[in-house]
C-alpha cells in the first residue's frame, strides 16, 4: 500500500490559506534525479503558502531540507548536511511526501543516499503575490423562488482574471437549490421561507470576491391562465434581414409568480416535449429575454405560451423586430393573446391585403388551441368582386406561417384586396405580416382577435 506524508511548516500555512494561495507543484523522484513537472529541472518556484509534492517512481530515494558541499565520497558521505526542515526519509517506489512553504527564500535538499553523487533540488518561493483588483459578482441580487417550480439564475463576476469558480462562502441556499462551480444557481425549492448565503468568486490568480445574496421562497398558487404568443422566431429572412424575438414578463403583483415560456416550432402540433425556459418573478419584477429563441439554444419560427406554474401569469411584451445590426433595429409590438381571444366556431375577421405588392411581400399565419380548426377563406378584389373561396383544417395546437399564396394556396392575390375569415370548427388566430422590400424591411402585421 502507498503512503502518504504531508507536513506544514509553521502557522504562516493558515495565512496562506486565508489570502487564497495553496497551489501545488509535482516534483518527480526518480533516476537519481529530481524533476520539477513545470520547469522539467531539479529547481522549483512557488510562491508563499503552496504545496511542493514528491512521487516516488525509483526506491531508495529521499527529500531531505539541507545543503551538499562538494562532490565525492562515498553513499551517506557528511558532505550532505540536512538541517531538519523536513525530511521523507528513505522511500520506494510509489511513495508520496508533501511539504508546505510559508516563508520566502530558497531551500535547497538533497536525497541521502544519491546527494553526494549530484542528486539535490531546490525550492525557489517568492513573497511577490500578484496584485488583486476588486472583483465583484453580478447580479448584485437574485429572483426569489416558488415551492416547487423550478429555479434557474446565472452568477457571473468580474475585475479579475478569467476563468472563476464560485463557492458558498457561507449561510444556507434554500433546499432543493444547489450552486454549481461555474455560478449557476439551480434546482427546485422544496421549502419556503427566506434563505440569506454569501457567495465566493476565485479567479485565476487566486483573488477573490463576495457578495451576499437572499433568495425568498414562496409557497406555491393555483397557477393562472396560460398567454399564447402568436408568433416567435429568430431567423433569416428574405433580402439580407434577420428576424428576432424579444420578450419581457413583468410581475405587478406582490406575491412571487413563476413558470416557464414553451416554445412550438412551426409546421406541427405542440408536443410534451417542447422546449422551455423557466421564469421566476417577484414582486414587479421584470426579466428580459433579448432574443427568446437564443436564450433556448433555439433558431426558427413557431409560436410560444407562457405558462404560469404558480400564480397568475405575468405582463407579457413582446416585439418582433429585424436586427440590422450597427444600423439598428425596426420591429413592432406583438399583442399576446389568451383562449378567450382567439376566433371561435361562427366568429368571423378581415385581413386587408396590401396595396402595392411589388414593393411589399405579404405572409398569412395561424395558431390554434387544443381542438385545431376548421376555417373557410374568402378572396375579394379592392372593387369587392368575390375571387376564390378557400377551406382549410388545421391540427391542434398549431402553428404555421408562410407566403400568404402558399398558405391559401392560390396563385395569386388581388392589390388592395382583403381575406375574409370564417371559423366552422375549433378556435384559431390569423394574422398577415405585411414587410417592406425595399432595404429598411419595416414591418407591420395584422392579427385577428374574438370580439
Amino acid at each position: 500500500m502507498n503512503k502518504k506524508i504531508s507536513f506544514l511548516l509553521g502557522a504562516g500555512v493558515l495565512a496562506a490559506a486565508m489570502t487564497g494561495w495553496g497551489a501545488t507543484a509535482n516534483v518527480n523522484v526518480s533516476n537519481d534525479t529530481f524533476t520539477d513537472t513545470t520547469s522539467g529541472s531539479p529547481t522549483t518556484t512557488i510562491h508563499e503558502g503552496d504545496v511542493v509534492h514528491w512521487h516516488w517512481s525509483n526506491s531508495n530515494h529521499s527529500t531531505t531540507s539541507g545543503t551538499c558541499s562538494g562532490g565525492g565520497g562515498a553513499y551517506g558521505s557528511p558532505s550532505c548536511t540536512p538541517n531538519g526542515q523536513w525530511d521523507s526519509g528513505i522511500q520506494s517506489s510509489g511513495f508520496d511526501f508533501s511539504h508546505t512553504f510559508s516563508t520566502a527564500g530558497s531551500f535547497a535538499y538533497f536525497c541521502l543516499n544519491h546527494g553526494t553523487m549530484g542528486m539535490t533540488g531546490t525550492i525557489v518561493v517568492q513573497s511577490t503575490v500578484p496584485s488583486c483588483g476588486t472583483i465583484t459578482l453580478s447580479p448584485s441580487s437574485v429572483p426569489a423562488g416558488v415551492q416547487g417550480s423550478a429555479y434557474e439564475t446565472p452568477l457571473g463576476a468580474s475585475g479579475g482574471a478569467s476563468p472563476y469558480t464560485f463557492t458558498l462562502a457561507s449561510g444556507s441556499l434554500p433546499p432543493g437549490i444547489q450552486l454549481d462551480d461555474s455560478g449557476e444557481l439551480h434546482g427546485t425549492p422544496t421549502a419556503t421561507g427566506a434563505f440569506s448565503f454569501t457567495v465566493t468568486a476565485t479567479d485565476a490568480s487566486h483573488c477573490t470576491g463576495t457578495q451576499a445574496y437572499s433568495i425568498s421562497v414562496s409557497p406555491d398558487s393555483p397557477a393562472g391562465e396560460s398567454i399564447v404568443i402568436p408568433a416567435v422566431g429568430s431567423l433569416a429572412g428574405a433580402l439580407g434581414s434577420h428576424f428576432k424575438t424579444q420578450v419581457q414578463l413583468t410581475n405587478p403583483g406582490t406575491s412571487t409568480i413563476a413558470g416557464e415560456i414553451v416554445y412550438h416550432a412551426g409546421n406541427a402540433s405542440a408536443g410534451s416535449g417542447d422546449p422551455t425556459i423557466p421564469y421566476t418573478l417577484g414582486s414587479w419584477q421584470t426579466v428580459n429575454f433579448d432574443d427568446v429563441l437564443t436564450a433556448m439554444g433555439l433558431t426558427g419560427l413557431g409560436s410560444a405560451d407562457v405558462v404560469p406554474t404558480s400564480g397568475p401569469a405575468p405582463v407579457a411584451t413582446v416585439r418582433i423586430f429585424n436586427d440590422d445590426g450597427a444600423n439598428g433595429t425596426a420591429g413592432f409590438t406583438e399583442p399576446v393573446f389568451r383562449a378567450r381571444d382567439f376566433l371561435s366556431a361562427g366568429d368571423t375577421a378581415v385581413i386587408v391585403l396590401p396595396a402595392d405588392p411589388t414593393n411589399f411581400r405579404f405572409n398569412l399565419g395561424v395558431r390554434t388551441l387544443g381542438e385545431g380548426a376548421s376555417v373557410t377563406f374568402t378572396i375579394w378584389d379592392e372593387s369587392g368582386a368575390l375571387l376564390n373561396t378557400v377551406s382549410q383544417q388545421y391540427l391542434p395546437s398549431f402553428f404555421a406561417q408562410t407566403k400568404a399564396t402558399g398558405f391559401l394556396g392560390v396563385s395569386s392575390l388581388p392589390p388592395n384586396g382583403s381575406i375574409g375569415i370564417t371559423v366552422t370548427h375549433g378556435n384559431a388566430i390569423f394574422f398577415g405580416s405585411t414587410v417592406d422590400n425595399r432595404g429598411s424591411q419595416d414591418t407591420s402585421t395584422q392579427f385577428t382577435r374574438h370580439d
